[in-house]
């Protein structure tokens, strides 16, 4: 219990401290990434498995790179214009700190051992894997941004409009499957439901469909008729499938 309270006295300090620097709100993915690390770290703080140790470790590459791409792209763009949309501040902050809980329940599989079998194994270098290509789509963007311009088509953006996010889904769904069998491990796939929701719905996808559409119009709508959004499965025809002869 005492582990717990620090925790959310974490996430409550983080609260304060995006509410202070109301000039930067940039500062809101710093913070995400702190926080969930921060949760992890403490979940498996006297833990002595090489599961939580691998674990422990993606999460710290997950978000020293989250961290890395926020400082990169204040630099080379200015800012994320996302964040000049944000109104409310002391509920996006809320939202914050409910979002790092979600991201961050694999973790709560954690306050108990928990062995590395073949299985689990198998999920966390998916995870890796996931991870890699996200970090690559993630920055790949960020160099079309600032070397080129323009609509990206291109690369894995030929499979679908938001590979970043997909990889991104994938990554957090790997690291809860990862605590298949362990007592509760199907709290954590809380992380990637409320991670796909939010990047459909709320921060992500909604606010760049529209940015995308008024900055290069039809363009944009014709790679979206040809492209799917976030999952990359084939468009079928139905139409030409149940056409009669």
């Amino acid at each position: 219990m005492s582990l717990i309270f620090v925790v959310f006295l974490s996430l409550w300090i983080v609260v304060f401290l995006s509410l202070r620097l109301r000039s930067s709100l940039e500062t809101f993915d710093l913070w995400f990434g702190y926080s969930i690390w921060l949760i992890f770290v403490l979940a498996g703080w006297d833990k002595n498995s090489t599961f939580h140790y691998v674990v422990l470790g993606l999460i710290t590459i997950w978000s020293v790179s989250l961290i890395g791409l926020v400082f990169t792209r204040t630099l080379i763009l200015g800012g994320d214009f996302r964040y000049q949309e944000i109104k409310n501040l002391p509920l996006a902050t809320l939202f914050q700190v409910i979002g790092s809980v979600l991201t961050a329940s694999p973790a709560l599989c954690h306050f108990s051992t928990i062995e590395l079998v073949w299985y689990r194994g198998l999920f966390l270098v998916l995870a890796l894997v996931s991870l890699c290509l996200k970090l690559w789509c993630d920055f790949y963007l960020l160099w079309h941004r600032f070397q080129k311009g323009g609509l990206l088509t291109s690369n894995f953006w030929k499979i679908v409009r938001y590979p970043n996010y997909f990889f991104e889904i994938l990554f957090w769904t790997f690291i809860a499957l990862a605590n298949l069998n362990a007592q509760f491990w199907w709290i954590g796939l809380a992380s990637p439901v409320f991670i796909a929701i939010t990047l459909n719905f709320f921060s992500g996808i909604p606010m760049l469909e529209r940015r995308l559409l008024d900055r290069y119009g039809s363009a944009f709508s014709d790679y979206c008729a040809k492209t799917p959004k976030l999952i990359p499965l084939p468009k079928l025809n139905f139409k030409c499938i149940f056409r009669k002869n």
